[in-house]
């Protein structure tokens, strides 16, 4: 039995049990990312008859701690702030988890046949101070990094990510709700990927039936597991949401 790490939502982490047990391997299933983790990459890989088929798009986002008890740190920056608390030890660490986002994201950028850092924010956001801080540290980064960069409010960003992804292959945003869920929409739009978490342990998300699966799946094969990840993604093809359990 190999043991690997999934993030998922509460409604899903039955689903993702489930998968990896009719695999023949354990989970350790959870809501959060790991408290190690600094970014969540999704990367495309639609095939086939998809119009994205081949296309070459990245989605790095920041991953700040959260807290299931109280407020994560992405809130507790702007919150505190507000209301005349100190928080300059939640932006260091919010300015460190961002250095070590952004660098991943320009080092993938670099590799890209378009050198391009498309920067996404939230344009009317509660999150003022988290999004100063991240661009603070974008400029920093990129100043002379060799990468062309583009500052894109959220909305029109999604739409030319919709349209013309081969112009954006590699997105990065701090860590808001709003990322989030861009996030979820592209893991759908490119081929139902999975979600991979940068930093300290190894962990695998999705957010859906099928990205919980080819997380699992992706850890298998990681794990030395070819075979049980090939039954799942095979099951995956196969069938959609729930009814993949079946096709394993």
């Amino acid at each position: 039995m190999s043991k690997i790490s999934l993030v998922t939502s509460a409604k899903l982490k039955d689903f993702a049990s489930q998968v990896v047990s009719k695999a023949g391997a354990t989970a350790n299933v959870s809501t959060v990312p790991p408290s190690c983790a600094y970014a969540a990459k999704t990367v495309a890989k639609a095939t086939g008859n998809s119009p994205y088929a081949g296309v070459n798009a990245t989605f790095i986002r920041a991953v700040l701690p959260k807290d299931p008890a109280g407020l994560d740190t992405r809130d507790k920056i702007d919150v505190y702030t507000d209301s005349g608390i100190d928080a300059s030890a939640e932006v260091a660490q919010a300015t460190n988890a961002f250095k070590l986002t952004v660098a991943l994201a320009i080092a993938e950028a670099k590799k890209a046949p378009v050198k391009k850092l498309t920067v996404l924010v939230k344009a009317t956001s509660k999150h003022t101070v988290l999004n100063s801080t991240f661009q603070t540290v974008v400029d920093e980064a990129t100043a002379g990094a060799g990468v062309e960069v583009e500052v894109l409010p959220s909305a029109q960003a999604v739409n030319k990510i919709v349209m013309f992804p081969e112009e954006h292959p590699v997105v990065v945003t701090a860590d808001t709700p709003t990322a989030e869920l861009v996030a979820d929409a592209f893991a759908g739009l490119f081929g139902a990927v999975h979600t991979e978490y940068i930093g300290g342990e190894s962990a695998t998300g999705g957010s859906s039936y099928s990205t919980v699966a080819t997380a699992a799946a992706a850890s298998l094969s990681a794990a030395g597991l070819s075979k049980e990840a090939a039954a799942i993604n095979a099951a995956v093809s196969k069938a959609k949401g729930a009814a993949i359990l079946n096709a394993i």
